[in-house]
C-alpha cells in the first residue's frame, strides 16, 4: 500500500488537491504561477520551494494553513465535507491511499459525507476508461450501496495496494460454481480483468466531477 506520510508529500498532495478542486489542469496551473507545465510536477513532489509561490496560490484562495499543516478550513453554511479516499487508475495499477484522511473535497452535494468519499483519476492507463473519464476526474463512490453489474465502480483487491476503476459486472463459474468479478473498460480494445468475488471489494460511483481543460 502506498501512504502520504511524508511532511513535504503531505504538502505536495495538498497542492495536487487544491488544483484538482480548481477544476483546471497542470499546465493551465503552471500558466497561472508562471512555470512551464513540467516545472508544475517539481512542486507536487517537493522537490522545488513551496514558498516560492505562496502569495500566488494565496490569491488564488488556497488556504495557506491548510496547505502547510492540513489543518481543515472552516467552511462556508451549506458546505459539506467530503473525504478524498485515494487517487486510483482507470487501467489496473497501484492506488495511492489517503489514510490519515487530511485531504478534503468541498461540495454543497446531496450525499451523506459519513458515508461517501471521493476517488481522483489518476493518469495510469487512463485511456481504458476515455472518453468516460479522464486525469483529474473526481468520482463519488458510496461506502455503503451495493454495487449492481453495469455500474462504474472503484474496485481494489489483494493487500489493497491495487486497483482500477473499470465497470462492474460478477458471474457464477458453472462448474466449480465460484463467483467470479469482471472488471471491463469503456474503451473495448482493452483486456476485461477477471478476479475470484471473494478477494475484490468494489463502491459504486454515484457522481463524476469532470476535470475542465
Amino acid at each position: 500500500m502506498i501512504v502520504i506520510n511524508n511532511r513535504k508529500s503531505q504538502i505536495g498532495n495538498r497542492l495536487r488537491l487544491f488544483i484538482e478542486n480548481l477544476g483546471i489542469s497542470k499546465a493551465e496551473f503552471g500558466r497561472r504561477i508562471g512555470v512551464v507545465p513540467q516545472n508544475v510536477n517539481r512542486y507536487l513532489t517537493a522537490e522545488a520551494d513551496i514558498f516560492s509561490i505562496i502569495g500566488i496560490l494565496e490569491e488564488m484562495g488556497c488556504n495557506i494553513d491548510w496547505l502547510l499543516t492540513g489543518k481543515e478550513p472552516d467552511k462556508s453554511p451549506g458546505e459539506v465535507n467530503y473525504k478524498v479516499l485515494a487517487m486510483a487508475p482507470a487501467g489496473r495499477g497501484e492506488l495511492t491511499i489517503y489514510e490519515d484522511f487530511t485531504y478534503y473535497q468541498y461540495d454543497d452535494l446531496n450525499f451523506d459525507s459519513d458515508t461517501h468519499g471521493f476517488i481522483i483519476v489518476d493518469n495510469n492507463n487512463g485511456n481504458s476508461m476515455y472518453p468516460l473519464l479522464q486525469e483529474g476526474d473526481r468520482l463519488l463512490i458510496s461506502l455503503t450501496k451495493p454495487a449492481l453489474p453495469g455500474d462504474i465502480v472503484f474496485a481494489h483487491w489483494g493487500d489493497q495496494a491495487s486497483g482500477a476503476i473499470k465497470i462492474y459486472n460478477v458471474f457464477s463459474h458453472k462448474d466449480t460454481h465460484s463467483e467470479f468479478v469482471t472488471l471491463a473498460s469503456y474503451n473495448q480494445a482493452h483486456n476485461i480483468i477477471m478476479l475470484p468475488a471473494r478477494g475484490v471489494k468494489v463502491y459504486p460511483v454515484v457522481l463524476i466531477k469532470k476535470l475542465r481543460k
